[in-house]
Formats: structure tokens, sequence, C-alpha cells
């Protein structure tokens, strides 16, 4: 055999033909993991197992980074997830799954983050008609549900931009706003809500709307909601000055609810009142916000 082709036999063998592939146990020594080696780094497939011997995971790695399409599955062998990677992260869709097969979620992520509100579906098929959800921003963690067409926060916003908000009892009542910190301070995935949302909002739920989704405490005198749709709106008054001034007007906690609505005013749920008002509101006067999905 020539000198020169012996070599490059010898190279490719070794390239192809060398594996480093490594694996970890279980303390009973059934295998947990097991993946290939290139040079020290993950490069090739990654396969984890449940201890009974199925599949649990697999996916596949450059330069030690996660890199294409990943597959999680239940002990029954059913797929649970799929997800896509690109540098380690998660790129674009993650679909999960009940182990029916029926769509659990979809999800759509930018580098790692989740880029809108996820589609969540029940175990029959049909979509969730509430949830929670973390705003990726800052992970604050908000109930949401689903009321007619709309999918709605069921908590006060809570974010705080550099500018523009004032907390008081932020735990209870959640930020106050000017309409310019209002408008940038919803999650991903959702808006300020417009006049046109709220009347919809009040259709949907049918008559005396306010008394239906106002809360059954956070009222004086525990007011007079029903929250029949987990909407849960509590009195939490507003800031009648300028926000960011030494000088607070901090009125109406217990009585009244003020939202911004995209157009400048604020949507008012009142103690003793079955109706959502709409009036003037100054717009650099403190008042809460609730948001719309998009």
């Amino acid at each position: 055999m020539p000198k020169k082709f012996f070599l490059v036999f010898i190279f490719c063998f070794c390239f192809f033909g060398c594996d480093d592939i490594r694996k970890e146990n279980y303390p009973s020594g059934k295998i947990r993991l097991q993946a290939q080696y290139v040079n020290d780094q993950k490069n090739g497939p990654q396969i984890e197992f449940y201890e009974s011997g199925a599949k649990k995971s697999e996916k596949n790695f450059v330069n030690g980074k996660e890199e294409g399409e990943a597959k999680e599955f239940y002990e029954s062998g059913s797929v649970k997830a799929e997800i896509s990677y690109e540098h380690g992260a998660i790129q674009g869709k993650m679909t999960q799954f009940y182990e029916s097969g029926k769509i659990k979620s979809i999800a759509v992520y930018e580098r790692g983050t989740i880029a809108d509100f996820p589609q969540t579906f029940d175990p029959s098929g049909d979509p969730e008609i509430q949830g929670v959800y973390n705003d990726p921003r800052d992970g604050q963690r908000y109930e949401w549900v689903r009321i007619g067409d709309a999918v709605w926060l069921a908590e006060n916003g809570k974010y705080a931009p550099v500018n523009g908000s004032l907390c008081v009892q932020c735990n209870v009542w959640g930020r106050l706003y000017n309409l310019e910190s209002a408008k940038i301070a919803c999650p991903t995935g959702f808006r300020l809500p417009k006049i046109s949302d709220w009347k919809n909002l009040a259709s949907a739920v049918g008559k005396e709307p306010a008394k239906k989704l106002k809360a059954t405490f956070g009222w004086n005198d525990n007011g007079d909601g029903a929250d029949e749709f987990s909407f849960a709106v509590r009195a939490g008054g507003a800031n009648f000055a300028r926000v960011g001034s030494a000088n607070k007007k901090f009125k109406d906690a217990g009585e009244k609810a003020f939202f911004w609505t995209e157009e400048g005013s604020v949507a008012v749920f009142k103690k003793n009142s079955s109706d959502i008002h709409f009036e003037k509101f100054n717009s650099e006067f403190g008042a809460s916000i609730r948001c719309i999905q998009k």
C-alpha cells in the first residue's frame, strides 16, 4: 500500500471512526446520558434516558452548544416537546404536547427569550381560558383570563420603566403610570386597551359588567364585586398629581379603580356601581393599567 494512501486511511479512520462517546449512569448502573464529544466538547448527538431505558430527550450539539431540532419524550414514548435551538439558545417555535399527543402549547422564542404570548390548550384541544404568564423583561408573574374573544391580564401592571411610574403598595395595587409610561408598560405580546376593548369586554360579560368584573375583596366594606370571570378588579385609586413630582395626591383607594386607555381617558370602576365609566384624566397623573393581548 502506498505510504500516502496509508496515512490518509489512518487519518480518516481516526477522524470518523474513533468516536468519543461519553456516558453518565444512574446509581443503578443504567445509562442516564450518552453524548458524543470532539476535542473535549459536545459535538454531535446527545441522548438522555429514563431509568427504565426509555428515551427522555434527544438533541444535537455543535462546539458545546445545542443546535437544530430537539425532542423530549414521555416515558411512554410519546413526544413531550419539540424545540429549535440556535447557538445554544431556543430560537423559533417550541411546541409542547400532552401525553395523548394533543398540543399543549406553542411558543415563539428569540435568542432564548419568549417573543410573544404563547398559545395554550387544554387536554381536549380547546384554547385555555386562564393561566399564568411571566413577563420576560423582569420575570413578573401575571394571571391571565380569556373573556369572549380576548385575552386580558387579570392583574394590574407592575413593570417599572425608567420614568413615569410610582409604587403605592405595588404587591396589592400594582404600579401607577402616567399615560406615556402606560403605553410601554404592558408585557411582551400585550398592549394598552382601547375604549372599544373595554366596551367589548363589558358586552362579553353581559349585564352589570363592573359588578361581574370587580374582585370580592380590595374594596371598602368588601364592595359589591362578584368576580364571575376571575378579572379581579380592585380599588387601587389613583395619583392626582404629576408622576415624578414630590407632591403626591393618592386618593380613592378602596373606592375606585382607574385604568388607562390608549386614547388617554380612563376606564373607571366605582364601588356600588355596576357600570364601567369613561372619564378624562390628566396624562401626567398616575393610573393603573390592565393589558390585552395584541
